[in-house]
């Protein structure tokens, strides 16, 4: 019996849940190829069908965690539309409070890098994250609620993404400052930026 593109993508998306299960409470090192098969009910074979060997798996895996991230900034920065300035708190806020899961550190920030290589794991969040930074800054601009001269908009993004990443990576140790506190800290310095 033939499987219909549904299917497959049933089965894709089952496996992804499983791995993303596995590699965030276990790490990619602990994690078996057949556990996942076993929990997403489906054969080794169909792992290796759809994602060809662990690496591969988890490389999807880690863009899925980096694109949930982006979307869930974006569905609660749209809430505040009638205010650039308060959507783009509220999407900060959201991103920190992503950063921080134990199921994003464990994936993006302890594995990805060793996993999927610097470059690589460089390149997916300066796609999701700087990308988006980056529309964000221009919209502020753009509103009048932040100006910055459009040929240091791209620059300053890139420092800005640095100095939140580097935030929501203090906000997860025990020791480390609050969602709120770095949240609010991060915003002052935006508004330094503005001329």
């Amino acid at each position: 019996m033939r499987r219909t593109a549904a299917d497959a993508a049933l089965t894709r998306n089952a496996i992804l849940r499983s791995a993303h299960n596995s590699f965030a409470e276990v790490g990619f090192a602990n994690s078996s190829l057949d556990a996942i098969a076993a929990n997403a009910q489906v054969t080794r074979g169909a792992v290796h069908h759809h994602f060809g060997n662990k690496n591969g798996l988890f490389h999807e895996v880690f863009i899925s965690v980096t694109k949930d991230v982006a979307a869930a900034v974006t569905q609660e920065a749209a809430k505040h539309r009638e205010s650039p300035w308060a959507a783009f708190a509220a999407g900060v806020e959201t991103l920190i409070t992503h950063m921080i899961r134990p199921d994003f550190l464990q994936i993006a920030v302890a594995d990805a890098p060793g996993v999927v290589g610097f470059t690589e794991w460089h390149r997916v969040n300066r796609a999701v994250g700087v990308e988006a930074l980056g529309r964000a800054i221009s919209w502020l601009h753009d509103s009048g609620a932040l100006v910055i001269a459009p040929e240091d908009q791209n620059l300053v993004t890139l420092f800005l993404f640095g100095a939140l990443t580097e935030g929501g990576l203090a906000a997860s140790r025990p020791d480390g400052p609050s969602v709120a506190e770095v949240r609010d800290g991060f915003l002052s310095m935006v508004l330094r930026f503005s001329a």
